[in-house]
């Protein structure tokens, strides 16, 4: 008897990665054990939605691409804050995607998407809890997620991204302006406190923005993640200054900014940009990692304040108490998710302890470098050393890296001149690279040679360099 094709009994239900890899799916719901263990994205078992950049799949017209607009002026509407502006699109520009495949790609998101854009997964997370729900009632939550969703399945069947993503991105940004413009009116009409309903538009706004801040990353536009970043700080601020009230959905987000504000600002050295950061609310419950970017972002604070002669250069006792207070924080963090996981999700914890001591030892190395008194009785060293195990184990044990990126950079612009360790981390960040469909990671390592060629460890003046060409470095 001869031998079968291996493929040609293979079930349809296998995974899509599981197929495009020819290998046997193990179909765990709801994600496949053989792609969470390397790192991959499991799309499920249910039928995927591919879109194609053409007019019709089939017939004569099969193939041939839709008429593309030019781009209209962008304009500058006096209502709108500076820092959120975009071009109007087009009538007809955006094919409207059925009810089934917009509520496909919403399911996605839920399954897919929210998971890996918190900290610790849970049954509380605030993306499928709040965000999910208020997108079917708001068009431009909506066609951010919807957008994302689409990118993201391009990348996880292997296939081109088509222009539906994009064209959904796009209009998420225009239904954002125009909701501002709304809002703005309603603000200068002496109007302090919002009626329920703008209530939800404007939590959709916020959610919105950071969705798209998320979407300008997949093309590695990091000057325009900055630009959403800083719009979403006008958002809150502007929420809070209304006097509306602080519920659960508008507290989730703004943690949520708060976790990207501060980690981008690591990387950035503009001091108007620092001091605006927006802060984690630890007064909402549990929040893992709020006192952890408490203390990071006290350190950035320090390096750009204009006493930076007040540095404590030399100085052991302020890395003892620094120390202590990122010490304290990582007990804080466990606390916070031993509040958040359940018994059942052991599983998680080894992952979720290597993300946590990663951080704690990367944002010692952050001090060091940032504020440059990492000499001092070979303070550094111990926690590089502690970091770069805590990194071989994420390797050896097939951990989602994406959750590592700031740890990653932090080991790199610590290891210049170090053969064996630069090896490590350049390893880390090409399977970074292939485990994400953020283009921007692959930034981290072009900034890591360029560093790693120059005869000076300074990580700074090259950041700075990039900083000013308009090409901010980003790992968040």
């Amino acid at each position: 008897m001869s031998a079968a094709d291996p493929t040609t009994n293979r079930p349809t239900n296998y995974c899509k990665t599981c197929s495009l890899r020819r290998i046997r799916c193990d179909r765990t719901t709801p994600h496949c054990l053989k792609c969470t263990g390397r790192g991959l994205s499991c799309p499920g078992y249910k039928r995927q939605i591919r879109w194609v950049n053409s007019i019709a799949s089939r017939g004569k017209f099969k193939g041939l691409s839709a008429p593309t607009l030019e781009p209209a002026t962008l304009q500058s509407p006096e209502a709108v804050p500076s820092t959120v502006q975009s071009r109007p699109l087009a009538q007809g520009e955006l094919d409207e995607p059925s009810q089934e495949a917009v509520n496909q790609l919403i399911e996605y998101f839920t399954l897919e998407l929210a998971p890996k854009n918190v900290w610790v997964h849970s049954p509380e997370n605030g993306y499928t809890r709040l965000v999910v729900r208020l997108a079917h009632t708001q068009p431009a939550l909506r066609y951010a997620i919807i957008g994302l969703s689409a990118a993201y399945q391009s990348y996880a069947s292997a296939s081109t991204t088509s222009g539906f993503s994009q064209k959904a991105h796009l209009k998420a940004i225009t239904l954002i302006t125009d909701q501002i413009r709304t809002l703005t009116s309603m603000g200068t009409n002496g109007k302090h406190t919002l009626p329920t309903g703008h209530q939800e538009a404007t939590d959709a706004v916020l959610a919105a923005t950071l969705v798209v801040c998320n979407h300008s990353l997949l093309d590695c536009s990091t000057a325009d993640a900055v630009f959403h970043l800083r719009a979403t700080r006008t958002l809150i601020k502007s929420h809070l200054t209304k006097g509306a009230t602080d519920n659960e959905l508008f507290t989730f987000i703004a943690n949520q900014v708060a976790s990207l504000d501060i980690l981008a600002c690591t990387t950035l050295f503009d001091p108007d940009l620092v001091r605006d950061v927006v802060m984690p609310r630890l007064d909402s419950g549990s929040v893992p990692f709020g006192h952890f970017l408490l203390g990071i972002q006290r350190i950035t604070t320090v390096s750009t304040s204009s006493h930076s002669k007040g540095t404590p250069d030399g100085d052991p006792s302020f890395l003892e108490e620094l120390e202590d207070e990122l010490e304290l924080a990582r007990a804080a963090t466990y606390m916070a998710v031993g509040r958040t996981l359940k018994p059942s999700r052991d599983a998680h914890l080894s992952d979720t302890t290597l993300l946590i001591e990663a951080f704690h030892q990367a944002g010692l190395i952050y001090a060091c470098r940032r504020l440059g008194v990492g000499s001092i009785g070979g303070f550094e060293e111990v926690h590089r050393s502690k970091l770069f195990r805590l990194l071989k184990k994420a390797i050896n044990e097939g951990s989602y890296l994406p959750g590592l990126s700031w740890p990653i950079l932090m080991a790199g612009i610590s290891c210049h001149g170090h053969h064996n360790r630069i090896q490590l981390v350049r390893q880390l960040c090409r399977d970074l690279v292939r485990s994400s469909p953020f283009r921007y990671y692959s930034n981290i390592l072009r900034f890591l040679e360029e560093l790693w060629e120059s005869s000076d460890d300074d990580w700074i003046l090259v950041a700075r360099v990039w900083e000013n060409r308009g090409e901010p470095l980003l790992a968040m």
